[in-house]
């Protein structure tokens, strides 16, 4: 089949360069590997349902449309078009935690067209699941913070009378309460009990397919104790590359994605993680995140992403390139040694960082001033390129356009009032004045 994007001059060039990378979500991950590859002259085919998203005017991709994860028979068959028109030996990242699940569910139709840096479907659907995860980690000894796995509200009842406050509620998968609509969710990975009573309520509101779910202590702490691990293990679980980076500011507050991060060296925390993974088997991208707990100076296991993420295109700045170590793997090409990465370098996402400052300003843990200087202390971003700036132009274009509608809103809200308590329209002007502004 040919597709529209797939010219004869793309094709061409594929055939010259080596298998093409094919994006599954072309976000911000999305773009930084369309950034490592296309730079060392890889084609790159982002598949996206998003046509007027502000990644796809990258110069190192073409754009395919697909429909979203959720048409599960037509993201199908948009992979295996492209398949098709390329030809067998593609290297496929999902970068979305639906398009991985989508992939794991049919990996006896994309094996024989794809080569996926990801682990087997049996593994991964132990790992996409927060309880299957607690249970690979209680088995491999890997220090964890207490978990809880309550069945039912009966459970939940009687496990409340013994915890420790605050504590966590995380859903089973991470689309979970997304997919449900539950409200108090709404952009946050976690929930936070800060009582008995509030347990309970926050159990009570979720509604029953919400309701699977893991129950944790919170580690206390700064963010800066948050320390996350990226690798890419070959079929033999042998890591290619490690690096770790550190956390030092998130949103959301306290339990969020990291919004201004630094490079460090932790030989630790390459140890837990490459044991870990490797009693696994795993093969493929990966990120692990702990925390450093100061109660006992040990490393916990918070979390894991089985895919490619957000810090390896940190990663690849500091100088280990796990896209194309994942590419040259599993396309048979030479693999370049990663022995080793810059520390002490920062990156940022500038739009998310500002609502994780203005959260630290409100909260007195920071001020505008030492914001504003931290910013030029990052040499890698997000969205900001050099040798790519029409991302840059059109996400901002659209940012501050967004800003702008919502303070807009809120003066509309507040001029009511403002009316309300405003002078009679007879008095003169010379007098006249407005209060509560």
């Amino acid at each position: 089949m040919k597709l529209p994007a797939l010219d004869d001059r793309f094709l061409e060039r594929a055939r010259r360069a080596g298998p093409p990378a094919v994006i599954l979500d072309m976000d911000f991950q999305g773009l930084a590997i369309a950034r490592a590859l296309g730079r060392r002259g890889i084609p790159v085919i982002a598949l996206d349902s998003h046509p007027g998203r502000w990644s796809l005017a990258s110069r190192y991709c073409t754009h395919v449309p697909c429909p979203p994860f959720d048409d599960e028979p037509g993201s199908l068959r948009a992979m295996l078009a492209v398949a098709e028109a390329v030809g067998p030996g593609s290297v496929l990242f999902p970068l979305h935690d639906g398009y991985l699940g989508l992939v794991a569910r049919h990996r006896t139709e994309l094996d024989p067209w794809f080569r996926i840096p990801a682990p087997p479907a049996d593994l991964l659907a132990r790992i996409a699941d927060k309880r299957g995860l607690a249970q690979l980690c209680l088995e491999a000894g890997v220090p964890v913070p207490r978990t809880h796995i309550p069945r039912d509200r009966a459970e939940i009842e009687v496990l409340s009378r013994s915890l420790d406050y605050p504590c966590l509620l995380k859903p089973a998968s991470n689309r979970q309460w997304h997919d449900a609509g539950v409200p108090a969710a709404r952009g946050r990975k976690v929930l936070l009990a800060r009582s008995r009573e509030e347990l309970l309520g926050l159990y009570q509101a979720l509604p029953e397919n919400a309701r699977a779910l893991i129950v944790q202590e919170v580690i206390p702490g700064e963010s800066s104790r948050l320390y996350y691990f990226v690798s890419y293990l070959d079929e033999r679980s042998r890591p290619l590359g490690a690096f770790v980076g550190r956390k030092l500011r998130i949103v959301p507050t306290n339990f969020g994605a990291g919004t201004f991060v630094e490079s460090v060296r932790a030989p630790e925390v390459v140890d837990l993680s490459v044991a870990f993974l490797r009693r696994l088997g795993y093969r493929g991208n990966v990120g692990v995140e702990w925390k450093l707990d100061p109660r006992d100076n040990q490393f916990k296991f918070i979390e894991m992403n089985a895919r490619y993420g957000l810090w390896d295109g940190f990663a690849a700045h500091c100088g280990i390139d796990f896209a194309f170590l994942a590419w040259a793997d599993l396309t048979g090409n030479p693999v370049p040694r990663a022995d080793g990465y810059r520390v002490g370098q920062r990156w940022l996402n500038l739009s998310r960082d500002l609502g994780s400052a203005t959260a630290a300003i409100r909260a007195g843990e920071l001020t505008w001033g030492a914001w504003l200087a931290s910013l030029p202390t990052a040499r890698a971003h997000a969205v900001f390129a050099r040798d790519d700036l029409a991302p840059f132009v059109r996400y901002y274009r659209s940012f501050l356009g967004q800003m702008g509608r919502q303070a807009a809103r809120k003066l509309a809200r507040r001029l009511p009032g403002l009316r309300a308590r405003g002078p009679a329209r007879s008095e003169p002007a010379t007098t006249r004045r407005v209060t509560g502004g």
